[in-house]
């Protein structure tokens, strides 16, 4: 089922994700280390979720740190690195501990990017087409996927796709992006989000597009609609079924398996 909830109440649900599944991909003691030690982000995942919420209209929950270009060293010249500064190092610090849980900080020079990044995703006439037609933004899921319980959040759907935001800091043209949606599992989050919005709507997951729109971090900006192939969504559907075949086996009835076997390369 589909609901609205606040991220405070979403993160708290003791359910499966997509974040942590994928590491199971990998091998068991990797999905279980980050089960106890949950990855709390770094500059890339905290940009990226800058760019989600300011493409998604909430531009009201981001808080930036305050300016501090004009800086002096202690020997009265303007800084090169401010934040390295001892003064810039309080500011910030300050700064980050007045942030609400329910808003994000980003950095003050992060405000030029968001707005380089939107006036580019704004005029690319695919993407607008899709944003016409999107009925829910950030709705989240609660779904039994082979009896294992999901949760996940979509960025964007509309009445029969789903369409994901993605940021990159390398590459993100047609020749690399292959590439990451492969290794970073993104397919597996296809299969994932497709099975959870079909069993909502009780349709099959053929009747549904899924579509990812990549944006690079760095200028000029650029940002790629793609839409799912057939082949790659293959791959996600099959990745899920070894994730939960894994999961089922390892995580819950704690069977061998947990360790790495000798594999063909």
């Amino acid at each position: 089922m589909q609901i609205k909830m606040a991220d405070v109440e979403y993160f708290a649900l003791e359910r499966v994700s997509f974040s942590s599944l994928k590491y199971i991909l990998s091998s068991p003691t990797k999905y279980l280390h980050q089960k106890q030690f949950p990855f709390r982000g770094n500059d890339a995942t905290e940009l990226g979720t800058a760019i989600h919420m300011w493409l998604q209209g909430e531009k009201d929950k981001i808080m930036f740190e305050p300016d501090l270009s004009q800086l002096k060293t202690k020997e009265g010249v303007i800084a090169k690195n401010p934040r390295m500064t001892t003064q810039g190092k309080e500011l910030i610090e300050e700064f980050r501990a007045s942030v609400p849980r329910d808003k994000v900080a980003a950095t003050f020079e992060t405000r030029t990017l968001l707005y380089r990044v939107e006036e580019e995703f704004k005029s690319n006439p695919d993407i607008q087409q899709l944003i016409t037609k999107v009925k829910d933004i950030e709705g989240a899921y609660l779904t039994e996927i082979e009896g294992v319980p999901f949760k996940g959040k979509l960025d964007f759907e509309g009445k029969d796709f789903i369409m994901d935001l993605k940021s990159s800091g390398r590459d993100a043209d047609p020749s690399s992006f292959g590439h990451t949606v492969r290794n970073s599992h993104y397919d597996l989050q296809a299969a994932i989000y497709l099975t959870m919005k079909a069993a909502a709507l009780q349709c099959n997951v053929s009747d549904l597009d899924y579509y990812i729109v990549a944006v690079e971090t760095f200028a000029p900006y650029d940002v790629y609609p793609y839409k799912l192939s057939q082949e790659t969504r293959e791959r996600g559907f099959q990745k899920l079924e070894k994730a939960i075949q894994r999961y089922k086996s390892c995580i819950l009835n704690k069977s061998e398996g947990k360790h790495n076997r000798i594999s063909d390369l």
